[in-house]
């Protein structure tokens, strides 16, 4: 089990598939191991965090239809990461939290959400991956105080 975190490109509402040239090389910046044979990436940071990255499609073609991250801890450089990937595919991220939150890592990212999300979601624009790392943290938070009953 993990808290994950989605990514999502939109655009006029709609989801779009998000080029790969960018974030392989975001991921590429990365001591990481994979695609796996179901497009996993394991990405380690110098802090000793690591996170699996779920991709799949990624290093096949110019894109792909998103991205996750299923995160067991939090860290400073895993948020530098998900707000790297997610400037480079202009992508929206959406953690699976109890707060219903949709990240963006530019204000130009309102104007392309899907009106259900919108309605469903209160939109966070990400000035920085500190902002990022304190949402990241209480999730995680969340998930390990469900796991623990």
């Amino acid at each position: 089990m993990s808290f994950d975190v989605f990514l999502q490109r939109f655009e006029r509402g709609r989801p779009v598939e998000a080029t790969t040239v960018e974030i392989l090389r975001v991921l590429d910046s990365t001591q990481h191991t994979g695609p796996d044979a179901y497009g996993f990436y394991k990405v380690q940071f110098p802090d000793g965090a690591e996170v699996e990255f779920s991709a799949k499609g990624l290093g096949f073609g110019d894109t792909f239809p998103g991205c996750a991250f299923h995160i067991r801890a939090s860290s400073a450089l895993l948020a530098d990461f998900v707000l790297e990937v997610a400037r480079a595919g202009g992508m929206t991220i959406m953690p699976a939290m109890g707060e219903s939150l949709v990240l963006l890592p530019s204000e130009e990212a309102l104007q392309d959400l899907p009106p259900d999300i919108v309605a469903n979601f209160r939109p966070v624009i990400l000035s920085n991956s500190a902002e990022l790392h304190g949402i990241l943290e209480k999730g995680c938070s969340a998930w390990l105080g469900f796991l623990r009953g």
